[in-house]
């Protein structure tokens, strides 16, 4: 009995995953995976570099996931990205607890909306709702090798 169990919880992982690798981004010539953006807004307001324990980022890998910092957690999740359109699932974080936490609370509600497109203008990455703008982000010039 224990042996079906583990196996039927084995088949629903690896159909999971078979879910996963389908909504996957798919490379189309933007420079958006593999790159460490670096946030500098947040709904039009700019980002304080000396409010946070380190740079709140975001990098885009090719196999649909993505990772980053909000300032002192680290986050991850989803992502589908087809041309200019673009659909985050944020997934989750660590939970320690820093000095300057608002920056935190700010990104993680950022990234929970409906980001629906993103823009590259020369070395920025602009993720919107809609039509409005949610997020600002530079290339930091740091390449991050793909999952």
């Amino acid at each position: 009995m224990k042996f079906n169990i583990i196996v039927m919880m084995l088949l629903a992982v690896s159909v999971t995953g078979c879910k996963t690798s389908q909504k996957s981004a798919k490379q189309d010539g933007t420079p958006l995976k593999g790159v460490q953006w670096n946030l500098k807004a947040i709904e039009g307001q700019v980002i304080d570099e000396l409010t946070h324990v380190s740079q709140p980022c975001i990098v885009f890998y090719e196999n649909g996931s993505f990772s980053g910092n909000f300032g002192c957690n680290a986050f991850f999740g989803e992502y589908y990205q087809k041309k200019s359109k673009l659909e985050l699932t944020y997934k989750g974080s660590t939970k320690k607890l820093c000095d300057q936490m608002e920056m935190e609370r700010l990104m993680m509600k950022a990234l929970k909306k409906s980001i629906t497109q993103f823009e590259i203008e020369g070395n920025t990455l602009i993720l919107y709702e809609g039509k409005d703008e949610i997020m600002r982000f530079e290339d930091s010039g740091i390449r991050v090798e793909n999952n």
